[in-house]
């Protein structure tokens, strides 16, 4: 086809985002008064990825342009073709979320991995497409190369999702609700937020396009398939969701109200479509929801989604005799059998008063009592919805973790052999073990047996749910200084594009990764100088992660100083100050690749007050016995002199 007969095309396609548009408004069904039939709905989803490609291909031309004024269009082209995306993110971010990050990614490259693949060394991913083009437009030189690298990534991604490894997906009907059950994850935790829009005045907007897309979806899906049709409740609350969205429209974004969004219709939606993929007993053939629990009613759930084992060894252990296991587990936690020199224990720097960790320190002392350990001690409450352990992500599984703390010269100084001949010294101990362990595959008991024990023991408290939980789940209600501070949090003080809910830490829907940022944090508070801690970079030695840190649970921070992985800040006011001022970058520290925005967020001293109020809604309510448990006696009379808690 000659080229100027190639651009004519493209005119009448996107003259206004008229004629085109309207063209194929009409082939998709919503476009004209009196609302035509819905497109068939694999013909919608070709419908909807021609309209992407022809927007980026249009985008392209604007940007190759050498014309003066080719910024300017192609900043107006921009929300155009961000609409065209979303008017299918509904499909591609849930089929292919690789090949989506070339349409849409947020840095430019990523070593994330995902659940069912963290077992593989992390490989690097380049990311393109619209979030990125719009970020380099903004700057004051407009790098055409760099422009135009990034939206041929994006069209080259699009003709992916044309092919039929992705195109066969639509055969099988549960897709429809799997790729739903993301789409409500994201109403919730990404969609509102600044995460992937760079202009706040057009997420709302943007977000009200999306839901009346959405719904042609629904419709399309409900014509084709009207025995797996969305029912009429849902249809109708998703309706009155939609006019929710439509009020804020012209309102400021800081008005948005997230809490009532997300506790009276994204809430109530997901519990539908979970009900419904039960009833139907659909299952995902998607690598992408790996991690999700279908047996998950409520976002606001601890079961939301799995990414540690949650039996490990004891997985076949009766239910009636597993409260055994806990309550060796506790004992053992308390037992400073597993250290060196029989004096330290797991609660000695993990107090299950202070949310099992120390409240009192920066960090730990070493074993050796002539110094401190370089990282603070993580609290556990929780660490099993972690894919990746440690600040660092040195760990794949929680045993992994502690048979490593347990061996380390400066934390416990633990030898497996001398450990285990201690432990079994104690008849109480060798019998209770010696019965668990016969419902294993290893009926002898081993340091693997004392592992999951102890791990059983302290994971036993991530069911508790926050104040905050019940109030958006719709059990009870939050005063309107937390709502404030909640819709804060999601909206204006961006702390939920790092924080996403439900946990509000870095595992984003579909939950299947942890994510790591580099925010510039200092040795101490005084932000004299850049933390010296190589961060992720020590695990994992690529540029993009040195000074990375894996982003953290909010769940019950109010209670869990100090802060930072070195503990650099003993006052949440504290860490409020440092993310306001825009990190180490915005506090005149040298981070090179800060992910972290350097600009402040301009919070006034209410809102901060907010915030912390908000922050303190997520303590778990947990159920825990101070008293703690009397150690069994050991046959070696030396061992029974040992202290429950350990000396230091």
């Amino acid at each position: 086809m000659p080229l100027r007969t190639w651009n004519l095309i493209h005119f009448i396609l996107f003259l206004g985002w008229g004629a085109g548009s309207l063209w194929l408004s009409i082939r998709a069904g919503n476009a004209l008064p009196g609302r035509v039939v819905p497109a068939l709905y694999k013909d919608l989803y070709s419908i909807r990825l021609d309209s992407l490609q022809l927007n980026l291909e249009k985008l392209l031309q604007i940007t190759d342009a050498p014309s003066g004024l080719s910024r300017k269009l192609a900043l107006e082209q921009l929300p155009i073709s961000r609409k065209a995306l979303k008017a299918a993110d509904f499909w591609v971010r849930y089929m292919d979320p690789i090949q989506y990050r070339g349409m849409h990614g947020v840095l430019p490259v990523e070593w994330e991995v995902e659940v069912f693949e963290k077992w593989e060394p992390p490989y690097r991913r380049l990311s393109g497409g619209l979030f990125l083009v719009e970020t380099y437009m903004e700057e004051p030189e407009m790098h055409r190369d760099s422009v135009r690298s990034l939206l041929l990534a994006a069209i080259k991604s699009v003709g992916a999702f044309r092919q039929d490894s992705n195109r066969r997906q639509l055969d099988d009907q549960a897709h429809f609700y799997f790729a739903n059950r993301l789409f409500l994850l994201n109403l919730a935790a990404i969609y509102t937020t600044g995460f992937e829009c760079p202009d706040s005045s057009r997420i709302i907007p943007e977000l009200h396009q999306m839901l009346l897309d959405t719904r042609e979806i629904y419709r399309s899906f409900g014509e084709e398939s009207a025995k797996h049709a969305i029912s009429s409740g849902y249809d109708s609350l998703y309706e009155t969701a939609i006019s929710f969205v439509a009020q804020f429209q012209a309102k400021p974004y800081s008005e948005f109200d997230h809490f009532s969004w997300i506790r009276d219709f994204v809430q109530p939606l997901y519990s539908m479509n979970a009900h419904f993929i039960r009833q139907n007993r659909f299952r995902s053939r998607s690598l992408v929801d790996y991690a999700l629990s279908d047996a998950a009613d409520r976002i606001f759930s601890k079961n939301l989604y799995r990414a540690q084992e949650e039996r490990p060894l004891f997985r076949r252990v009766p239910d009636s005799i597993y409260g055994e296991v806990v309550r060796l587990g506790e004992q053992l936690f308390y037992d400073p059998l597993l250290s060196g020199n029989n004096q330290r224990s797991c609660a000695s720097c993990h107090l299950p008063s202070h949310f099992f960790t120390d409240t009192s320190v920066r960090t730990p002392l070493n074993f050796n009592r002539d110094g401190r350990l370089e990282r603070n001690a993580p609290s556990l409450v929780n660490a099993s919805l972690n894919h990746l352990l440690l600040i660092d992500g040195e760990h794949l599984s929680l045993m992994d973790q502690l048979a490593a703390v347990h061996s380390k010269v400066d934390e416990m100084n633990g030898d497996v052999g001398t450990t285990m001949k201690e432990i079994l010294s104690c008849e109480d101990y060798h019998s209770r073990l010696s019965k668990l362990a016969s419902h294993t595959l290893n009926p002898q008991p081993g340091f693997e047996h004392v592992a999951a024990a102890i791990i059983a023991y302290y994971t036993a408290f991530d069911t508790a749910s926050s104040a905050f939980d019940d109030a958006v789940n719709g059990l009870a209600e939050l005063d309107v200084h937390a709502r404030r501070g909640f819709n804060l949090f999601m909206g204006r003080a961006q702390c939920a594009t790092c924080h996403f809910p439900p946990h509000f830490g870095g595992i984003k829907p579909p939950y299947s990764g942890n994510e790591f940022e580099v925010l510039g944090v200092p040795d101490d508070s005084t932000a004299t100088r850049l933390s010296p801690d190589p961060g992720r970079y020590r695990q994992h030695a690529v540029p993009e992660m040195r000074n990375a840190f894996r982003t953290g649970s909010l769940r019950n921070v109010a209670r869990t100083k100090p802060y930072m992985h070195n503990g650099a800040f003993r006052t949440l006011e504290e860490v409020i100050e440092f993310y306001d001022l825009g990190g180490g970058a915005g506090k005149g520290l040298d981070v090179p690749g800060q992910t972290l925005s350097s600009d402040s967020l301009r919070l006034s001293n209410v809102d901060k007050q907010l915030l912390l109020h908000f922050l303190g809604k997520l303590d778990d309510q947990l159920d825990y016995k101070p008293a703690i448990p009397l150690l069994p006696e050991s046959r070696r009379k030396d061992l029974n002199r040992r202290k429950a808690g350990g000396v230091y």
